[in-house]
């Protein structure tokens, strides 16, 4: 059983790791490695940001999974996620993303469509993403584009 929380302060120090290991950064589109105090100066903003959500997905035995973003504009949210290298190809990614759209809905009633941006060479968060309902809509140069409708 995965679920999910909002992220806190104490979660900075993990979700830094996370995002300098070197997958991680080869999967995002900003993948220069990001220095400490840049990190905290994202993640302080993100937690106060009305217009941005995180959750920390976490399993039975309270160990961190990963990190589920959504970028929120008028009724729509741009999803990204990032999971700790240690949690990688064991099939959680689908989970996190199903239980952090639930929360979203939960505290964002009015998010109508989802988005997600996924480098073209990143297989396995296209798989995913398309198994729990996104649809393909675009490529542009090395970035595909996905979107789901939500009720």
């Amino acid at each position: 059983m995965i679920r999910v929380r909002l992220a806190k302060n104490e979660d900075s120090n993990e979700i830094f790791e996370w995002r300098n290991d070197p997958v991680t950064r080869e999967m995002f589109i900003n993948s220069d490695i990001v220095k400490i105090n840049e990190h905290r100066n994202y993640f302080e903003s993100t937690l106060v940001n009305k217009n941005r959500c995180l959750f920390m997905c976490i399993d039975k035995n309270e160990n961190k999974i990963g990190i589920v973003r959504f970028d929120l504009e008028d009724y729509e949210a741009t999803i990204s996620i990032n999971l700790n290298p240690n949690k990688r190809k064991l099939g959680l990614a689908k989970f996190c993303l199903k239980q952090s759209i639930i929360e979203l809905r939960n505290l964002f009633s009015e998010i109508r469509i989802l988005k997600a941006e996924i480098k073209d060479n990143n297989f396995a968060s296209k798989k995913t993403f398309v198994e729990i309902g996104f649809k393909y809509e675009f490529k542009k140069d090395n970035m595909c584009y996905y979107q789901m409708n939500i009720k």
